[in-house]
Parts: C-alpha cells; structure tokens; sequence
C-alpha cells in the first residue's frame, strides 16, 4: 500500500485504522532492517538495500521535484526523499496505532497481537487490580501452551519453561511410583488410606524436583503431564472468565494504558504490538 495515497473518507473503522497502523508500521521496520544491511550487509545485500532506499525516496518526492528516472537522483534528493518516506511511515503508524487504543479487543487481527502480548512487562504491569486472577490464570494456561508447543518441537526452553517439563515429568513419574507402591501393599495384604499415598506421591514429586531422579527416567510422562497441566490451567482460567471475550478487553485496556503513559511508552508499544503481529515474541 502506497502511504501516500489519499484516504476516500474522513474517518476509518477501528479495524481499517489498525490494518493501516501495521501496514505503516511494517514500512517503519523495513526502514531498520535497509539500515542495517547498508551497514552490515554483503556488498550484494547493500545493493538491494541502497536501490530500494532510493526508490522510496523516489516515490516520496513530488513529480515536480524530482528526476525522470531514481537512479538520477543526486544525494540530496535521496536523502531529503528518505527523510520523508519514514517520517510519513512513522507518523502514519503512530496515527492508526493511536485510533485503535480502546477498540483493540474488537478487533480480529488485534486479539492475535494481544494474545502474544501476555508475557511482555508493559502489559503485565498494567493489569488493573480488579482483572489480575483472571489474567494471572491466562497467563499461566497460554505458558504451558508455550511450552508443550516447544517442547514437542525439541525448541529451546527458557528457565521458568524447563521448570514445568520437569514437574510434568514429575508428576507423571510420581504417580506411577505411588500405583506400583500401593499394588505391592496390597500385594503384602497390606491396604492404606488414600491421604497415605498422596502423602507418598507428593513427597516422590519432591524428590524428583530435587534432582534425585534421572531426567531420563521422567521423559516418558512429559507430554502426558504437559497436557495433563495444560488441560488443568484451561479449566482453573475458564472458571473465572468473564466470558469468552472479557481477556481481550483486559489486555487491550492493558496495552492502551501503556501507550497513554508517555511518548515513550507509546513508542514501546506500538513497537511490541507490531512485533506481536509477527508472531514473533510467543516463541
């Protein structure tokens, strides 16, 4: 989309605003990675750079004001022609971003971006006091969606992700330890309450989580725990929920908050909701 053409109305729909605010924003990122490959690039990657830089700064300029073709530009031009295309691409970007605060939870391609926003600081430390048990109980069932999701494809896992693979092993080992102890009471003719074996299940979990129990040996309850948790967050969220849509409105009021805050924090989270329309922070 060219972000120099004219709207044909006055006003645009939260969702067509947030569609132009990514579009914009897009071309702010693209700005960076050119910047970078002039920079840093192969002398092939510079090239591509440096003739895509001089075709916006082309387009940017008027027709009275510039060559007939871009490689006729001087170095003023470029320059002066780059200038305008990222200054147009960020106030365009901010604009937008600006019109979509407080319509973010209803707009489709916005709730993606929200979802990925979950574990970002700026929006955390923005939960308002009356949503933090509903949003706490998302967060934890969107981590251990997370991290099944990258456990299953052998991705590397932060700390706090190694933690659950371990008491989901755990509690899978546990409970297999705790079945075997009691068949061979039983065995012996000997018959517990069954507050004694989950006494016994949760201090062989403690062992585990200790490290007393090689990781191979846990391996095999992994994914069944991951999804035994997973499917336990869900239910334990789900129990709280304002209906299916209230956590959208959480996190956009969340997101608005932030960006409100100063012109700073605005920046930031214009940055991070372009970065969580990319699928690129749940990862």
């Amino acid at each position: 989309m060219n972000i120099m053409a004219k709207n044909k109305g006055s006003s645009l729909k939260p969702e067509e605003s947030f569609d132009k605010y990514l579009n914009a924003a897009g071309l702010v990122d693209r700005l960076e990675q050119v910047g970078a490959e002039l920079e840093h690039g192969t002398p092939a990657e510079q090239n591509k750079a440096r003739t895509e830089l001089r075709q916006n700064s082309y387009d940017s300029l008027s027709i009275n004001a510039r060559p007939t073709k871009p490689e006729e530009m001087i170095p003023d031009q470029v320059e002066k022609g780059a200038k305008i295309y990222e200054d147009r691409s960020r106030q365009t970007s901010a604009n937008h971003f600006r019109k979509s605060l407080g319509h973010l939870h209803n707009i489709d391609a916005a709730r993606d971006s929200l979802e990925q926003m979950v574990f970002v600081e700026g929006v955390n430390s923005r939960i308002s006091e009356g949503d933090k048990e509903e949003f706490d109980k998302y967060k934890a069932w969107v981590g251990l969606k997370r991290t099944s999701k990258k456990y299953d494809a052998n991705g590397p896992l932060t700390e706090d992700e190694r933690k659950q693979v371990l008491i989901a092993g755990a509690k899978g080992f546990a409970e297999e330890d705790t079945k075997r102890i009691r068949e061979e009471d039983q065995a012996n003719g000997d018959e517990f309450s069954d507050s004694l074996y989950e006494t016994v299940k949760a201090a062989s979990i403690i062992g585990v989580t200790n490290g007393d129990v090689e990781m191979s040996k846990l391996k095999p309850y992994v994914k069944g725990g991951l999804k035994k948790m997973t499917a336990e967050a869900k239910s334990n969220y789900e129990a709280v929920a304002d209906g299916n849509d209230g956590i959208y409105k959480i996190l956009g009021d969340a997101v608005k908050a932030w960006a409100e805050e100063s012109p700073r924090d605005f920046s930031e989270a214009n940055h991070t909701m372009y970065r969580a329309s990319e699928n690129i922070l749940l990862r």
